[in-house]
């Protein structure tokens, strides 16, 4: 084989394996990239809602009303941006509130992200709702506005002792988190 057409094979060669290493780098940041802005958007929401939390609890604790109003406070969460679904689990597993009522009063069981919130965990992903497996996914899919994916978080509310009092689980369209990774992607690329 000349030397030129050898030379050439490996030029040919030597970019394919730099575009390959390239494509893997850039797939891998992208999945990264997604994953830590769930994370910080999940964390965030964690900080607003674990705030109107302690301020819905201690007005009941000082109006003496009792437990927490899981009724107001549900309202409060059915009105962030984007939000699909929210429903509050207390201690016992049970929703106490649910923006789609069919939902509240229901306990499911083997719900592993819910338990893992109760350990004082937030949980979340992209879940697809259409075909869905999970008993709590439960007419997702008819949901106005609602495409093949969700977010579905499950964020845990501590009490003042620091004890996980109830549990925030919440869908809502996957938009901002779309677009910042689309960005994000095309800078890579």
């Amino acid at each position: 084989m000349p030397v030129g057409v050898r030379k050439y094979r490996e030029a040919i060669f030597i970019a394919l394996v730099v575009f390959l290493c390239q494509a893997a780098l850039a797939a891998t940041l992208s999945r990264y990239a997604a994953q830590d802005a769930l994370r910080r958007d999940s964390l965030a929401t964690q900080q607003m809602l674990q705030s109107v939390y302690k301020y819905t609890s201690a007005n009941a604790a000082q109006l003496a009303a009792g437990p927490l109003d899981f009724e107001a406070f549900g309202k409060r969460v059915t009105t962030l941006p984007g939000m699909m679904r929210a429903n509050i689990y207390s201690a016992d597993r049970f929703i106490r509130f649910s923006s789609d009522h069919n939902l509240t009063g229901k306990k499911f069981s083997d719900n592993k992200e819910l338990e893992e919130a109760f350990g004082n965990a937030i949980v979340a992903s992209i879940e697809r709702v259409d075909g869905t497996i999970k008993a709590e996914h439960l007419a997702l899919g008819s949901l106005s506005g609602v495409t093949s994916h969700l977010i579905e978080a499950y964020i845990p509310l501590q009490n003042a002792a620091g004890e996980v009092e109830a549990v925030v689980e919440y869908y809502k369209k996957p938009d901002d988190l779309k677009t910042s990774t689309r960005n994000f992607e095309r800078v890579i690329w």
